[in-house]
């Protein structure tokens, strides 16, 4: 890894791996998180392998890469050797053979903020800002939001299926970005960080 550098060396994240694919997150807008796509890398050749504008990864399987295409605000599952649409298939596996589960991220103008954030608003109270952060796993509706506070605060809430809140947390005070992943799934528990020194887990 030492002698492995790209480009662009700060608005970029390792986000996947299979095999000796590496998959990574390039915020392609500085000023604005909403623009990022998604690189492949041959760590064996070390070289780009495919390269996908407007994608926000959600997981990988053996099957493929699922994610969200940003620009059609639509769920795809995409081709690990192309990154090109696969079979047409437009959904989310009912069961995914990866052990982390991770959040989509939803921003303002997205219709799916704007829907997730009238349900916070009606159930919580609470005006959603800048960005959600979206997962359903088995029952459960797991969702970090951020409110405008003094800066920004930072909320995770989790419902159950018949709308009912299980959990409220409040896990960053007096913010001044935002940040990504800001919880995950794993082998049933639910993992975050509270003011960024705690590592918070609960059994789900």
């Amino acid at each position: 890894w030492n002698d492995l550098t790209f480009e662009e060396r700060w608005w970029i994240s390792l986000a996947d791996a299979s095999g000796a694919i590496l998959f990574f997150t390039v915020f392609t807008n500085t000023h604005n998180p909403d623009r990022k796509s998604l690189m492949a890398f041959d760590f064996e050749t070390r070289k780009i392998a495919w390269w996908r504008n407007n994608f926000a990864l959600s997981c990988v399987t053996p099957a493929g890469v699922y994610g969200m295409d940003l620009g059609m605000e639509k769920s795809l599952v995409i081709s690990l050797a192309t990154g090109q649409n696969d079979n047409d298939q437009s959904v989310l596996p009912v069961a995914r053979n990866f052990p982390v589960e991770k959040p989509l991220q939803y921003y303002p103008d997205s219709a799916h903020f704007k829907t997730v954030s009238s349900v916070l608003a009606s159930k919580c109270g609470m005006t959603a800002v800048s960005l959600i952060e979206y997962l359903e796993y088995q029952s459960l509706i797991l969702v970090s939001f951020y409110v405008q506070d003094t800066g920004l605060a930072n909320f995770l809430i989790v419902f159950n299926a018949g709308g009912d809140l299980l959990l409220q947390e409040k896990i960053g005070d007096h913010l001044k970005g935002l940040g990504i992943d800001t919880f995950f799934v794993f082998s049933g528990y639910l993992f975050f960080v509270r003011n960024k020194s705690e590592l918070v887990s609960y059994k789900i």
